[in-house]
């Protein structure tokens, strides 16, 4: 919605929050209040015009997260182990995530991943041949069976995708850490 105000006639797009104070009884503004809106008006075209480097990294995010999968153990879920379903908690953080430009993996079912006795279970996996994927943060239990286990709240979903999307835009591999100090020859 925009002011119809004619004192601001050249920023009639303007939304209202931007407009003056006095939105619903116009009055003509002093000329500095009048520049500074005009200030604020450009700055906001050229920041959300522009979108810089910060586009670039989200870019380079996307591509990074292409790379891995997030996936849940259909037959955890399936026996209500844990009672708990962490699909549409680790989907709605893939949407967030993508909407703010950090890695967001796909998120996938997948057939018993062993450990139904710990389960829910979710695990991050890499790659065409989709190896799974140890991170920084997991407990020990969950380095052993290479998979986030005990999955059965949202906290602990939101867990699982923060430290797998962490894993994912630093590059960690089923074979660790990227050691960017390696040149190919």
């Amino acid at each position: 919605k925009t002011h119809p105000c004619t004192c601001l006639r050249p920023f009639v797009a303007l939304p209202v929050a931007m407009s003056h104070p006095t939105a619903g009884a116009c009055r003509r503004q002093s000329p500095l209040a009048f520049l500074m809106l005009a200030a604020t008006a450009a700055v906001t075209m050229v920041l959300t015009s522009n979108p810089g480097p910060a586009a670039a990294q989200a870019s380079n995010y996307a591509a990074q997260a292409s790379n891995y999968r997030i996936r849940v153990c259909e037959k955890c879920v399936g026996r209500k182990a844990g009672g708990f379903n962490p699909m549409p908690t680790l989907l709605e953080m893939k949407g967030e995530a993508a909407a703010a430009g950090w890695p967001a993996p796909e998120v996938e079912w997948q057939d018993c991943m062993g450990g139904c006795e710990l389960g829910p279970n979710v695990r991050l996996v890499e790659g065409p041949y989709a190896l799974p994927v140890v991170v920084e943060g997991m407990e020990a239990v969950e380095q052993t069976y290479k998979a986030f286990v005990q999955v059965s709240n949202e906290q602990q979903a939101q867990r699982a995708f923060g430290l797998a999307s962490r894993a994912a835009a630093a590059g960690i591999t089923a074979a660790g850490p990227k050691d960017s100090s390696k040149v190919d020859g």
